[in-house]
């Protein structure tokens, strides 16, 4: 996922030239060979190029390819002239990229025919007639009768009743890092929700801005508590506000009693934790090496890409979804260590590979890449096991696993619950004793399970009032105007980045402000017309006269 944003700035750049971007997909766990399961990641993740089902691991072997992400940079001729793996190597890839064009056109090598496409989104029925579009987590409030959704891939937050009808949507829909009222803020794949009643706050893991934000619904505003857009590499934190920067946090759950926020850090195997007193946001628990090892303390316990985190009524423990091995942990919230309670191999902390699907007690079970958990009011853990398509139960006593909802097999359908079909569900909550709502991820659904003497039973939650995002219209271009002769002009040197965050700060005369009733817009030009994206072109400023503007060289 991480190096998705380096192959749309390398595709973007050559775009006009004879260069194709080719994904193979190498599966590690058994729903990715499926095709139906890469066709939803393809859709999920916006992908624009074409993408190879290398189910038997073919080319992997072929290349000699022994991680991932690897890239490989192929002559016209076959010749394979780099290959790159890890994350982080954009400017590798643009200068090995730039200089191979230079060199075979010279030598008129090149072809300029365009390659064909029919991209997956434009003829996925899913996503015309559901309103969400891949949701990811869910959060409630049960005292105010209300249901959290992450539209993640409508970057917004869409507020229901717990009976599925509208209240309210917090976000523009538009992607971007701007904080601001309900309607002009922006998310960039939001994830994890986690609400705070005593302040009427609900904290978002604003996953791909790597930051962590605050949703207001007193003031029906939007602020960032913790990273600023940038993909971090900091395993100990102690920053405070947007000075921390984040990585791909994927979850986060509210303690109340002190006041914390904890994160399940995806992006570097991690748990870490947000003082909503003072600030600072700092690691609570792992090492950042990506291993399945339990320890007694911080340093030595390591995660792989733990996604779905749950706090148990007496604070002493947070429960793991640790989805790339496969398993459930328990973090202790006195010594920072942890504990191991299904799925996964314990035993073996670098193999990541023991995965599949078998309910059982202790080793016999087998879990696929679960994203989702939660703690019950039967003090029992139900978890979204994701790749499996299954909701399951854990006894943390017994560590006992049964499936309580799904088949095994990806599809949609209600009814029974041992006979109803999920697809890669991401999110639960419980609403009441014995009633779950679980965010179907790949069906673009909210489901409801509702258990029973006889087992239970499975539907779609219907969303009353709940609209898909209105494709924004394009603005009509405006004429360039010539500058006054007093016109201030600032210029904006962004460095050598390629892209990054600006922000807008407007101050005005003593004794002036600006008004909350009337909004104060903006426009943003550029010189050369298209040199730099910048992302909004135009919106409207804050309270205190500020905005934040995305850009990037093109």
């Amino acid at each position: 996922m991480h190096v998705l944003p380096d192959l749309e700035f390398i595709e973007k750049k050559y775009k006009d030239k004879p260069f194709t971007v080719v994904g193979v997909h190498s599966a590690k766990f058994d729903n990715e060979k499926d095709l139906e399961a890469i066709r939803s990641a393809v859709l999920r993740y916006n992908v624009t190029h074409p993408v190879v089902n290398d189910g038997d691991m073919y080319l992997w072997r072929e290349l000699g390819v022994n991680s991932w992400p690897t890239f490989v940079v192929v002559a016209p001729n076959g010749k394979v002239l780099a290959q790159i793996s890890g994350e982080g190597h954009r400017k590798d890839l643009d200068d090995v990229v730039g200089a191979a064009l230079e060199f075979y056109d010279e030598r008129k090598l090149l072809q300029n025919n365009s390659l064909p496409l029919a991209l997956e989104k434009d003829r996925d029925s899913r996503l015309i007639t559901s309103p969400l579009k891949f949701p990811g987590k869910l959060a409630i409030d049960v005292q105010n009768n209300r249901l959290f959704i992450s539209d993640s891939n409508h970057n917004r937050i869409v507020v229901t009743n717990l009976d599925g009808e509208f209240i309210c949507q917090v976000g523009s829909s538009e992607e971007g890092l701007l904080d601001g009222q309900f309607d002009t803020a922006s998310f960039n794949r939001p994830q994890g929700l986690a609400y705070n009643f005593k302040k009427n706050i609900l904290y978002v893991a604003d996953t791909e801005n790597h930051a962590l934000r605050e949703v207001d619904f007193v003031n029906e505003t939007v602020r960032t508590l913790a990273g600023n857009g940038t993909k971090g590499s900091d395993y100990e934190g102690g920053g405070r506000g947007t000075n921390q920067v984040l990585n791909s946090p994927w979850d986060v759950c509210y303690a109340p009693l002190e006041e914390t926020v904890y994160i399940a850090m995806a992006g570097q195997h991690q748990i870490w934790k947000h003082n909503t007193l003072d600030g600072v946001t700092e690691v609570f628990s792992g090492n950042g090496s990506e291993k399945n090892l339990n320890g007694s303390s911080p340093t030595n316990t390591s995660f792989a890409q733990p996604s779905g985190i749950s706090l148990d009524p007496e604070l002493r423990e947070l429960f793991v979804a640790d989805s790339e091995s496969s398993s459930i942990r328990a973090v202790n919230l006195k010594s920072g260590g942890s504990r191991w309670l299904a799925g996964g191999d314990p035993n073996f902390p670098d193999n990541l590979f023991r995965f599949g699907d078998h309910d059982g007690t202790g080793w016999d079970v087998l879990l696929q890449h679960p994203l989702g958990v939660v703690y019950a009011s039967d003090n029992q853990i139900y978890v979204a096991d994701s790749y499996n398509h299954k909701i399951k139960k854990l006894d943390p006593v017994t560590k006992k696993v049964t499936t309580i909802a799904g088949t095994g097999r990806a599809g949609y359908k209600d009814g029974d619950a041992l006979s109803a079909q999920l697809s890669e569900p991401a999110g639960l909550v419980e609403v009441g004793e014995g009633r779950f709502l679980v965010a179907d991820t790949n069906n673009s659904a909210i489901r409801s399970i509702v258990l029973n003497e006889r087992g239970a039973e499975v539907r779609t939650l219907d969303l009353t009032g709940v609209q898909a995002p209105s494709p924004k219209p394009k603005a009509l271009r405006r004429l360039r105007r010539r500058l006054s002769a007093d016109t201030n002009v600032i210029n904006v040197d962004g460095g050598s980045s390629m892209e990054g965050y600006v922000s807008l700060a407007i101050s005005v005369p003593d004794g002036y402000h600006f008004s909350k009733e009337a909004r104060s817009k903006f426009d943003v030009e550029t010189e050369p017309a298209n040199a730099i994206e910048i992302e909004p072109v135009n919106g409207s400023l804050n309270s205190d006269g500020q905005a934040s503007l995305k850009f990037k060289r093109t």
